[in-house]
């Protein structure tokens, strides 16, 4: 169950494709669905979060873009505007932008493809048992 405070959830996956903005959108239109006042803030250049609000008509949870280094303002700003739960949709590069998005996020979620866990458990000869 989600909480009602005041939360900020980073998402960030050094690769594409293991689908973290489709998490990100996910997350925040739960809360929405759960009662709460939700905010996805797309740093992502490619804006394929806003994108999807704008297919949506801007039908909430809201999405906004936001460069890193005003991502704390925003983020203060939405509070004072009261954002409940925040996602922050990140780049797929990890940088120092990804760094600073870190810091200020209350967890931070990192998906990844399940190719990666492929070769986990299996013995030398490579067959699964």
């Amino acid at each position: 169950m989600l909480e009602s405070r005041h939360a900020d959830y980073r998402n960030h996956q050094p690769e594409e494709g293991p689908g973290k903005t489709t998490l990100a959108l996910h997350l925040a239109a739960a809360a929405y669905d759960a009662g709460h006042v939700a905010l996805v803030i797309d740093t992502d250049p490619q804006a394929t979060a806003s994108q999807w609000a704008s297919w949506r008509q801007d039908a909430p949870p809201e999405v906004i873009d936001s460069p890193p280094p005003r991502l704390a303002a925003k983020i203060e700003q939405a509070i004072g505007q009261g954002a409940e739960f925040i996602v922050i949709n990140t780049p797929p590069h990890a940088d120092s932008a990804a760094r600073a998005v870190v810091e200020i996020a209350d967890l931070v979620l990192i998906p990844s493809s399940s190719q990666r866990f492929r070769s986990v458990g299996k013995p030398d000869d490579g067959e699964a048992r």
